[in-house]
């Protein structure tokens, strides 16, 4: 994973998506402002009913299907795992002499990285607790570094919609676009299954993930 950021920065391209996501807003316009507040409003009316979602999940769940796509597909999203197949994909591209595989892997593990930056400051900021710990949607402690309380937004939601996006806005494919966009659902239905993110949460970590891969490939495609 070092290595892997020492050649990106030295390249000069980290440094250069970093800086066109965090100034993203400077370039928002009016109906981005109002997509922005509409999100907002939304985030908060599903975060008012976190707790009774997650009680209906959770009375209806079929636990032996629920654990099994959980199990499969969790792993899939992890910053470190994820950072390995965009890697090995860089790896095929390079071999096959591929060059858009390259710059899709490239783009994937700038906005894993983006992407986990991001969400980890919020993470550690919030300090919202997690549903597996019973203190209810609404228990916000402020700057912590306890995992129990690292619920908002979900990381391994984010990085796998922020893979999903660069795919999309990579090939075009309603078939990739069904794929990625899919796989990157489940992953989100599975923190809430293995309670252990609220549904806001995960869709938080979607927005982030969607928007961070979307500003990275609009600044590549300059």
């Amino acid at each position: 994973m070092i290595f892997i950021i020492l050649i990106m920065s030295a390249s000069g391209g980290l440094g250069m998506d970093i800086n066109y996501v965090i100034t993203s807003p400077s370039r928002w316009e009016k109906k981005d402002w109002g997509i922005c507040i509409g999100l907002g409003v939304g985030i908060y009316g599903i975060m008012s009913q976190d707790e009774k979602i997650q009680d209906f999940i959770k009375s209806n769940e079929v636990h032996c299907l629920g654990d099994a796509v959980a199990s499969y597909c969790t792993p899939l999203s992890d910053g470190l795992v994820a950072s390995g197949i965009m890697g090995g994909a860089y790896i095929c591209g390079s071999l096959l002499n591929n060059e858009k595989l390259k710059e899709t892997a490239n783009m994937g593990l700038e906005s894993i990285l983006i992407t986990g930056g991001i969400v980890n400051c919020i993470k550690l900021i919030a300090g919202r607790a997690r549903p597996s710990v019973g203190k209810g949607a609404f228990s916000w402690i402020g700057p912590t570094l306890s995992h129990e309380n690292m619920s908002f937004p979900s990381g391994h939601t984010s990085i796998a919609f922020t893979l999903a996006s660069v795919f999309e806005s990579q090939y075009k494919s309603p078939i990739i676009d069904f794929v990625a966009y899919g796989l990157a659902s489940l992953v989100a239905w599975s923190r809430i299954n293995d309670n252990t993110h609220w549904t806001s949460d995960v869709l938080v970590g979607a927005i982030i993930g969607i928007s961070v891969g979307k500003a990275i490939t609009n600044n590549h495609r300059k």
